[in-house]
């Protein structure tokens, strides 16, 4: 708070524009839209029932929950998520970067163009179906790589939760810890 009992601040100790939002504790707001250009948004222990990122060419970070669907598009810039708890997600990486890391309870989507996406998930890889359609990139999945010009990929595990994954030139790592 800045003493007047609002929670807004508009620069820091050194003059740098910024701005902070503060929700108090234990509440979960329905929808939040992130938009980045050039800048940068940190976030921290936000719960949500749905949250859109959009990152141009500057950087999101964050430790958030979602309820619902969480969706990051990045074109040449980078997002970032640790500890993050959700249902389901689509990570869109055009020339950018993604960094996730937590749990997803149900399907996700991974498209990347010629950017990079680094998912690592509080699972097992058996508890996913994957569909892989590899164009000229690199696809990583546990121990399992694919490579190659059009490689189009089913790996049926019996799972109730798919993973689809679409990469151009760029590269997609999934691991599991």
């Amino acid at each position: 708070e800045d003493g007047f009992g609002s929670p807004w601040q508009f620069f820091d100790g050194n003059g740098h524009p910024v701005i902070h939002v503060k929700v108090p504790a234990g509440i979960t707001l329905l929808e939040v839209k992130c938009k980045v250009g050039i800048g940068s948004i940190a976030v921290s222990n936000i719960d949500a029932e749905s949250m859109e990122i959009d990152v141009d060419a500057g950087s999101f970070t964050g430790f958030v929950r979602v309820d619902g669907k969480l969706h990051i598009d990045v074109d040449a810039g980078s997002a970032s998520l640790w500890e993050f708890e959700g249902r389901t997600a689509d990570f869109d990486a055009d020339a950018g970067s993604i960094e996730y890391s937590g749990v997803l309870e149900g399907s996700w989507k991974a498209d990347c163009d010629v950017g990079s996406v680094d998912i690592s998930l509080q699972a097992q890889e058996r508890d996913y179906n994957y569909n892989v359609e590899n164009d000229m990139g690199s696809v990583e999945i546990g121990g399992q790589s694919f490579s190659g010009f059009s490689d189009h990929t089913k790996v049926e595990n019996g799972a109730n939760k798919t993973a689809s994954i679409d990469c151009n030139m760029g590269s997609v790592y999934v691991s599991f810890y």
